[in-house]
């Protein structure tokens, strides 16, 4: 989705429970809204999985009215910090609003995206930026979305006789899931977003330490 300004941002945050705002991070005076919490990188460039957990325990209390939760430089958090918000955003309590931001939505976790509504300033937007990952990844991205139904079990075997790292794995279905999100807010063409929930559900499984073959095929099937 695109938006014009963050002048609405409140009521964005409140319609959507989570949401991911493409751009850096503005000055939180600009937002017009009182924060219950604030999450930014420490001195170290990074959001530790320990901010997090203190997140997580501010949120534990009861809130009667709106409480908003901003996350600064989301694409800092760790792995860790990452995998600690996800379990407090899937079981999200009433009445608190996750607002993140990061430069570059797609380089968080997917399962976090599939729980996010993103929004792309038309001012600076940045579906025009190349896919960050390697040619080899890449390529075998658009293999993996352009391939049929009926094909992806070979595609899926000649995949695996190259003996690819897990970490070559996942980024290949980063990448894939990138390209589906940048084709589709470039187009609008929902056609684009068809494999998204699979190509999330093999990185979430994949990423977790489940079997490679085995995911690609079940999920992306």
């Amino acid at each position: 989705m695109f938006i014009d300004s963050l002048e609405n941002i409140a009521n964005i945050a409140k319609n959507a429970d989570t949401c991911i705002i493409a751009t850096s991070a503005p000055d939180i005076e600009t937002l017009k809204i009182k924060p219950f919490f604030v999450l930014e990188p420490d001195d170290k460039g990074k959001i530790p999985i320990e901010a997090t957990r203190e997140l997580i325990q501010a949120c534990s209390l009861k809130q009667a009215t709106d409480a908003y939760i901003i996350i600064k430089g989301a694409e800092t958090m760790t792995l860790e910090a990452e995998n600690a918000l996800l379990k407090l955003l899937e079981e999200p309590r009433n009445n608190y609003h996750f607002i993140l931001f990061a430069k570059d939505p797609t380089s968080l976790l997917p399962t976090i995206l599939s729980r996010a509504e993103i929004y792309y300033i038309t001012k600076a937007n940045p579906l025009s930026a190349p896919v960050e990952a390697s040619k080899k990844a890449k390529d075998l991205a658009h293999q993996l979305l352009t391939t049929p139904e009926r094909d992806l079990p070979d595609f899926v075997d000649a995949i695996t006789k190259k003996k690819l790292t897990r970490p070559e794995i996942l980024e290949i279905l980063s990448a894939a899931i990138e390209i589906s999100y940048k084709s589709y807010f470039a187009t609008g063409r929902p056609a684009f977003l068809k494999k998204l929930p699979n190509l999330l559900a093999a990185y979430n499984n994949i990423s977790k330490n489940g079997h490679i073959k085995l995911h690609l095929i079940a999920d992306l099937l």
